[in-house]
Parts: C-alpha cells; structure tokens; sequence
C-alpha cells in the first residue's frame, strides 16, 4: 500500500526577497513601460496599439514569474498581487514616456524616474489631453473628452488583465526551505495513458510508485499522460507530478491538466526513475 502524503508548500517567505522581487519588478517595468510608450506614440495605427497592449501586459507577467522565482518568492498571493502593483505602476512610467514624447523630450524620462518626480506635469499635461486630444481615426476628427477617457480605461484594464491572467495561473513549485533552493524538474522521457483521476493510478499492480508507472498503459497522438519528478540531491524526498496533456492534431499546441498533485515518493526511488525512464531536467524557468 502507497503511503498517500503530499507535498504541503508553505507561502510564508522573507520580507527581504518580497522586496527584492518588487524592486526588480519594478526595475523590469520601468524599461518595458518606456518601450511601450515611444512604440505607442510612434504607431500609424491607431488598432495596432492595442496589440501592444496586450503585448505588454503578457511580456511582464511572464517576467515577474520569472523574477518570483529568482528571489524565491514562494507566496502565490502575494506574486499575483504585487505583479498588478507593479504593473499599475508601469502604467504610469508608459504614460510618462509617452508624454514625454508628445514634449520631443523623450530622454526626460530617465532623470526624472519614468515622471515620477514631476506628477504635476504629468496630470496637468493628461488633463490637457483629455481636453484637447492630440490624435484621431481620420484627418478630420481628433479623439478628446469622455471617448478618450474610456480608451485610456480600456488600455489600463487590457494591460492588468493579461499580467492577471499569466499570474494567476502561476503555480509554485516544490522548495527546500531546509536548503533554500526549488526542487528541479525532471520530465520522464514517456507518454503515458491519461487517466480519470487519480484512483486509476493507484490501482495499478505493484507495491511502489516504480511498479505502477511500468503498469501504465501509452498515450495517443491527442492525448497523454505527462509524469514530472521533483528532485533535489541532499532533500529527504522527492516529489512526483502526474499531469494529462491534450495535444492539437498539429502536435503543436499542448495544454495540461494535474491529475496527481506533488504526491511525495522515496528520494531513492526517484533517483533510480530518473534514471532507468531516461528523465530529462527541464529548464529552469519553464517551472
């Protein structure tokens, strides 16, 4: 009988990497949002802009995971919550880029920290444009008043909902608070059967976790069965992710879904599994 324990994470991380995370976020949004802003003011098309947009917006939330887990961020809450944070905040910096573009005085931008040291010119100089406009969909038309304002709302609300979404569907990762370090990765080099839930599995014959994978019947063109191992050299343990994986008739685009959830497996027999099903160690930032 399999002793069914799971790995339990434990969201509590030092105030010192919360802020080192912000501050590179913060540092990371403050070039992007410049980007945004010079590309913003120098699109011909007015539609293009929210492509960027949603450009924007996504590019940072996969960085900020990125960042979360340089410094070893485990708190997923506090990942979604300060991203938008941070993200609302590049919003400003692009706002100041683009300003500081309509003044031809785009390198203005760094010494004054994105404007953030000169708000009043910043909203005196917005509330100008939202009176007078400085754009329009033909020659004919400039764009001002409360159709403006809506625009500017949707531009905010398309940026925090796509650094939202890659947020929020971030997962952590196994850590080793014992030796400060995330577990790595390793990909079972086999597509196994999807299963149900996860009784099937458990059903198998065999006494352990390495008698059941052998008992597990092949995946298809379409869908799968993905088995990831957890593995730190010195842990006490290990742990073992089962996902089904759907797979479009392109075998290009992959979606996953957790069947087994970080179940706990003997670090031996995790070792001996990397070895004998040939376990690939996936790069660092893809989990």
């Amino acid at each position: 009988m399999i002793d069914q324990r799971y790995y339990a994470p434990n969201p509590e991380t030092p105030i010192f990497n919360k802020l080192l995370c912000i501050l590179m976020g913060i540092v990371i949004v403050f070039f992007l949002a410049f980007a945004h802003g010079v590309i913003t003011f120098w699109n011909p098309i007015v539609y293009l802009g929210f492509i960027v947009t949603i450009g924007f917006g996504l590019v940072f939330g996969i960085l900020y995971r990125v960042i979360s887990k340089i410094a070893k961020v485990r708190d997923s809450k506090f990942i979604l919550y300060s991203g938008l944070g941070v993200l609302l905040l590049g919003m400003y910096f692009s706002w100041g880029a683009y300003l500081l573009m309509l003044a031809e005085e785009p390198m203005e931008y760094f010494p004054t920290l994105g404007m953030l040291l000169s708000p009043d010119w910043m909203f005196r100089t917005i509330g100008d444009l939202y009176t007078y406009g400085s754009w329009g969909f033909s020659n004919n038309s400039t764009v001002n008043g409360p159709i403006l304002g809506g625009i500017w709302l949707g531009e905010i609300l398309i940026v925090l909902y796509m650094g939202f979404k890659v947020l929020y569907n971030y997962q952590v990762d196994p850590f080793s608070e014992r030796f400060n370090k995330w577990f790595i990765k390793y990909r079972l080099d086999n597509e196994y059967q999807s299963l149900a839930d996860p009784h099937v599995f458990f059903e198998k014959e065999g006494a352990t976790i390495t008698d059941k994978i052998g008992n597990l019947g092949r995946g298809n063109a379409t869908r799968y069965g993905r088995i990831s191992i957890f593995y730190l050299e010195n842990a006490g343990e290990a742990y073992l992710l089962y996902e089904n994986v759907g797979r479009d008739s392109k075998g290009k685009k992959e979606s996953a879904t957790t069947v087994i959830d970080y179940l706990i497996i003997p670090k031996a027999e995790a070792a001996q599994l990397l070895k004998s099903q040939y376990g690939k160690k996936e790069f660092y930032f893809v989990y």
